[in-house]
């Protein structure tokens, strides 16, 4: 909608006028790039926009209509069946993730979809197995979080969160200043509190 408004506003092209008699004709402007095998940016970007939106039927429609034209982009594939999920559609992503696999069954990001799909139908022992294989099958790159905790965080009894208390109760004078806690009687009324 956002791209239909801003093209709507575009000011239309000029009209082509003929050139004036005893000048130069203006060189060709070079016409449309060929298609690439690529889905069209334009395309897949307004159906990832409408799924945000919550406008799931349409960003579907748009998907099926860029596979029927692109079936073999693995990322549009990836989308479609990430929108499916994402819209709690399981009965219908699940075959259609378990199909995406079968034909590339590296593909991490349809690991983790298929993983999300067991841990909804409530198998969380195969959403671990499959999340733990990819884990030790895909290296860890710069900027990706640890599979570890540092060294630095607290191991035993003590607890980050407790020394992030004790230093931060003492550090503000709003947080240093606490209101006692609400207990409440057998009775059931509340005492401790004006």
């Amino acid at each position: 909608m956002l791209i239909a408004g801003l093209l709507a506003l575009a000011p239309a092209p000029a009209p082509a006028q003929a050139p004036a008699p005893g000048t130069p004709e203006a060189p060709a402007r070079p016409g449309p790039e060929p298609p690439t095998t690529d889905a069209p940016e334009a395309e897949t970007l307004r159906a990832r926009i409408q799924a945000r939106l919550g406008l799931v039927e349409e960003a579907l429609a748009a998907y099926r209509a860029l596979l029927a034209r692109y079936p073999d982009d693995r990322r549009l594939r990836e989308d479609y069946a990430e929108v499916m999920v994402d819209a709690g559609l399981l009965d219908q992503a699940a075959p259609l993730v378990d199909r995406y696999l079968a034909e590339d069954p590296t593909s991490a990001r349809l690991r983790r979809l298929r993983a999300r799909i067991d841990l909804a139908a409530g198998a969380p022992a195969a959403a671990g197995r499959r999340l733990d294989a990819l884990a030790r099958e895909q290296p860890r790159t710069r900027g990706s979080p640890p599979t570890s905790p540092p060294r630095s965080w607290p191991r035993g009894g003590g607890t980050a969160r407790s020394t992030c208390t004790d230093a931060c109760s003492t550090a503000s004078p709003r947080t240093a200043t606490r209101s006692p806690p609400i207990a409440t009687s057998s009775a059931g009324t509340r005492r401790g509190s004006s």
